[in-house]
């Protein structure tokens, strides 16, 4: 199987910097899900340059079988944010948020593999972040 990851060439801001959608690469003929349809997790802004991220401040979801919507809390996206997606991978958030199961809210491709589910998409790590 391929590896499945968000294609950070097909990131699109809406003219109002209220939306940013990114199409994932899905090689394996499966659509993006989470585990037992949760709400998506696991991305990450920052609009410092690098030096804090904050989960809460981005909002996540599929809107299409390759593609996310992400929205920043505080409305338009600041110009420079970075984004991450799974930034030091999805056991990063702790114990406490482990035994909420917040991982199952991470993106999958959605093919056969695992009853379905499929393979987990690939990190967005810090180093390589999206700049919007």
């Amino acid at each position: 199987p391929g590896n499945a990851f968000l294609s950070k060439a097909t990131a699109a801001m809406a003219a109002d910097r209220s939306v940013l959608t990114i199409r994932a690469v899905l090689p394996n003929g499966g659509g993006l899900r989470t585990d037992d349809g949760r709400a998506v997790t696991g991305f990450e802004v920052s609009t410092d340059g690098g030096a804090t991220w904050s989960r809460n401040s981005v909002a996540a979801a599929i809107i299409a079988p390759d593609t996310v919507a992400l929205t920043f809390s505080g409305g338009a996206w600041p110009v420079g944010a970075r984004i991450a997606y799974l930034r030091g991978g999805p056991f990063s958030y702790g114990t406490a948020e482990e035994l909420a199961a917040h991982y199952k809210g991470s993106l999958y491709d959605g093919c056969e593999a695992d009853g379905g589910l499929g393979f987990p998409l690939l990190e967005l790590p810090v180093s390589d972040a999206l700049v919007v």
